[in-house]
C-alpha cells in the first residue's frame, strides 16, 4: 500500500520538480525491495514528464478523456 501511495505522489505531482522528488523518495524507500520498479520510471521519464503539463484531473485519473 505504501508503494502505491508513493507512485501516486509521482503521478499526481503538480510540477516536474515535485515528481522528480517523488521518484527520488520512491527509490530510497522501495529501491532495494523493488529495484525494477524505480528503473522502469527512470527509463520512461522522458515519455512520462510531458503528461505533467495536463490539467490535474487528467493526471489523477490515469486515463485520457474520451
Amino acid at each position: 500500500m505504501a508503494g502505491r501511495v508513493a507512485i501516486q505522489a509521482i503521478r499526481t505531482a503538480p510540477a516536474l520538480e515535485a515528481a522528480e522528488l517523488g521518484l527520488t523518495e520512491f527509490g530510497k524507500q522501495f529501491g532495494a525491495q523493488y529495484p525494477g520498479a524505480a528503473d522502469v520510471w527512470r527509463n520512461a521519464w522522458d515519455e512520462f514528464a510531458p503528461f505533467l503539463d495536463f490539467r490535474p484531473s487528467f493526471a489523477r485519473s490515469g486515463t485520457p478523456p474520451t
